[in-house]
């Protein structure tokens, strides 16, 4: 089955169990599969691949807020480091529980397994 085909199925499974879809389709991952990214929906997502994709991006956009010009300037570049990883593992494991959490309830196979 073709990707495209996949995820027609998964988003018209996900419409019927009643999931929000933006929650079974984020914009994170519209617009990584409007560029071509082989990303697989959250919803048949591992909860690691969760915690990366979810904490890494938020990190990252911690990140960049915690160093901008019109906050206060933050003293140690290593506290805006250490501030972007626990904020971003943090966020990470919290969005990676719930997604599961909707997997398990919703039977949603991996995405390897997705028929």
């Amino acid at each position: 089955m073709r990707r495209e085909e996949k995820l027609k199925s998964y988003l018209a499974q996900a419409e019927a169990l009643g999931i929000n879809r933006w929650q079974a389709a984020p914009p994170l991952h519209r617009l990584a599969w409007r560029l071509g990214i082989p990303l697989a929906p959250p919803l048949c997502m591992s909860f690691a691949g969760l915690t990366l994709l979810f904490g890494g991006m938020f990190g990252l956009a911690m990140y960049f807020v915690l160093n901008a010009p019109y906050w206060s300037p933050i003293e140690s570049p290593m506290a805006t480091v250490v501030g972007a990883i626990v904020g971003g593992v943090l966020y990470g494991l919290a969005m990676a529980a719930v997604f599961k959490s909707q997997q398990r309830n919703s039977r949603f196979p991996l995405w390897r397994d997705f028929q």
